[in-house]
């Protein structure tokens, strides 16, 4: 039974609820995620959106050239690090031509949406601004709890690959220099 609450099902509701109640030790969730590296220099959005969309169907057609085919109007394949494809662009677009944007929200989540969507097995994209101009997109593939009860998250990048970071660090300090402005919670078209 997946009955829905104000846009959460009661599982999401419960989740939240355990984990803001103190629910005991936080146990540590990771999905068996990561993205690929971006083909184009500007591909981070696509990156994310064709390894969401072979996260949830390994049999999804859905290829970095592919998307920024059907999202640019171009013939982008085969991918090329330059040329009129090579661009930035929007991942809550990408993610729709794939079928996996659930909704998208400005600003970071905290820890307790974090591990609902973990738990639900559903990676969580992200943006980052950089303070030097410009964005970035990567994505939350597990959370920890360390030994000194620090929360740990770790994420997969299509240029840096995976790190381990606080979420405060992630939220305002990503390799130094980024702030995490947009959320891009994904769904299965399955």
């Amino acid at each position: 039974m997946n009955k829905k609450l104000a846009g959460f099902s009661l599982y999401e509701v419960s989740l939240k609820g355990w984990i803001s109640s103190g629910g005991g030790t936080s146990p540590q969730i990771t999905l068996n995620f990561s993205v690929e590296p971006q083909l184009g220099r500007d591909w981070c959005w696509a990156a994310v959106a064709s390894s969401v969309s072979r996260f949830f169907d390994d049999a999804s057609t859905w290829s970095q050239c592919s998307i920024a085919s059907s999202e640019l109007g171009k013939t982008c394949c085969p991918a090329r690090r330059s040329g009129p494809c090579d661009r930035p662009w929007w991942l809550e677009k990408a993610l729709e031509c794939t079928g996996n944007l659930g909704s998208f929200l400005d600003g970071a989540i905290d820890e307790a949406a974090i591990r609902i969507q973990l738990e639900l097995k559903r990676p969580i994209g992200l943006r980052v601004g950089w303070s030097t101009g410009g964005g970035h997109f990567l994505a939350i593939r597990a959370i920890k709890t360390d030994a000194t009860g620090q929360l740990i998250i770790t994420t997969t990048d299509p240029i840096f690959g995976e790190s381990e970071l606080s979420l405060a660090e992630l939220k305002s300090r990503y390799r130094e220099v980024g702030t995490w402005t947009h959320t891009y919670y994904t769904v299965s078209v399955l």
